[in-house]
């Protein structure tokens, strides 16, 4: 966790929005701190990771933080990588 997070900060390529990147690697480990890291290996159709994570990032972003501004913020870059 946090290691992809990690390597966006630390990129040293001019062209990228390093802030930017940083927020989608850490909105990318909010859901997989809930349901897990879900490995190839593990056979789970994308359709059903898709499904778990959107799960836990509903709970996040709704019932924790009761659909704030910044927790839609955080919705849209987890997005992002699916849609």
């Amino acid at each position: 966790m946090y290691r992809m997070a990690v390597l966006a900060m630390l990129s040293s390529d001019t062209n990228l929005d390093i802030s930017k990147c940083v927020m989608m690697c850490l909105a990318h480990d909010l859901a997989e701190a809930h349901v897990g890291d879900i490995a190839p290996s593990e056979n789970v159709p994308k359709e059903e990771k898709i499904r778990r994570e959107s799960e836990a990032m509903h709970n996040f972003v709704h019932d924790m933080l009761h659909g704030s501004p910044a927790a839609l913020r955080v919705l849209d870059l987890w997005k992002v990588q699916y849609f």
